[in-house]
């Protein structure tokens, strides 16, 4: 079978990696689920100094072969095998690469990792990322879902995508700001978030999902961007500290509940009339609204 890798894995699941070629396989080889898999290439079809592309969850990556190519590796366990730290090599973190991992602190992921794959890290509560590799443009479903200790401040200023759910209760998630090339936000991406420091939006932003900063209890005044035109139901529900709210653009519709269980929220700026978009107040039973409201 030519060369052989070892990488370890946690999820009771084969993790499919497609090439061009039709020349990757990877095999479970634990009966009790997928504690290891060997990713086995023939010498005949990958050398070790032929690059090869790689699909990840719609995200095209380079597959390098041994010895440099992509791995995890465990490289802190106690006598009960609880993993504590672990290293990845390779431009995209596979589904599933270290979910579920209850004790992992750290990861050490090298600069040229360009995505994280659905629920990459999903329920790490103790992993302590402060940030991510600069070159990532791409965060899959649930990718850091319930990793209650994860701090970042800042996301790389590349990212383009965020899948659902990809921060949602993220305890800790203390962002100032989001990349400007993010154009859309989905489902539950930033739910119960209670630190998030938000101010503004990307300017490009065109769409907000549903219950996409719910329990957002940290945000205080928001201004949303003049792309934005669409917004989903409960997306700022539970917000309990959130002020003011500033529409830069003319929403075509605003569900009723969106700004419901916000007791604070006392003004919401719009620069349309009254009447021209239905719903008002949007769930914010406390709110005044001014309408035709423009930046001086």
């Amino acid at each position: 079978m030519g060369q052989v890798m070892e990488v370890l894995a946690t999820e009771e699941r084969t993790v499919e990696l497609s090439m061009p070629s039709g020349n990757q396989v990877i095999l479970p080889t634990s009966s009790k689920g997928m504690r290891k898999v060997t990713i086995q290439k023939p010498d005949t079809l990958l050398s070790e100094n032929i690059k090869k592309d790689v699909v990840i969850g719609g995200v095209t990556g380079a597959l390098l072969a041994p010895p440099t190519g992509p791995y995890i590796e465990y490289t802190s366990l106690d006598s009960s095998g609880r993993v504590f730290t672990a290293k990845f090599r390779g431009t995209i973190v596979p589904e599933y690469a270290f979910a579920y991992l209850a004790e992992l602190i750290s990861v050490d992921m090298p600069d040229n990792v360009i995505a994280i794959g659905d629920n990459g890290f999903y329920r790490c509560p103790k992993l302590q990322l402060t940030s991510l590799p600069p070159g990532i443009t791409s965060l899959g479903d649930f990718a850091f879902s319930d990793c209650s200790k994860l701090a970042l401040t800042s996301l790389p200023s590349g990212i383009t995508s965020i899948g659902d759910q990809a921060f949602r209760d993220c305890f800790r998630l203390a962002l100032t700001s989001l990349p400007s090339g993010i154009t859309s936000l989905p489902t539950a991406a930033f739910q119960y978030c209670p630190k998030l420091a938000l101010t503004a939006l990307p300017s490009g932003l065109t769409s907000i999902g549903a219950y996409a900063f719910k329990q957002g209890t940290g945000l205080a005044s928001i201004t949303l961007p003049p792309a934005l035109t669409t917004i989903g139901d409960f997306a700022f529900a539970s917000c309990t500290g959130l002020e003011t709210v500033k529409f830069t653009s003319t929403v075509s519709s605003i569900p009723n509940g969106v700004f419901s269980g916000c007791p604070k929220l006392s003004t919401i700026y719009v620069p349309w009339s009254q009447g021209q978009v239905a719903n008002a107040p949007w769930g914010a039973s406390n709110a005044t609204i001014i309408y035709d409201y423009t930046e001086n």
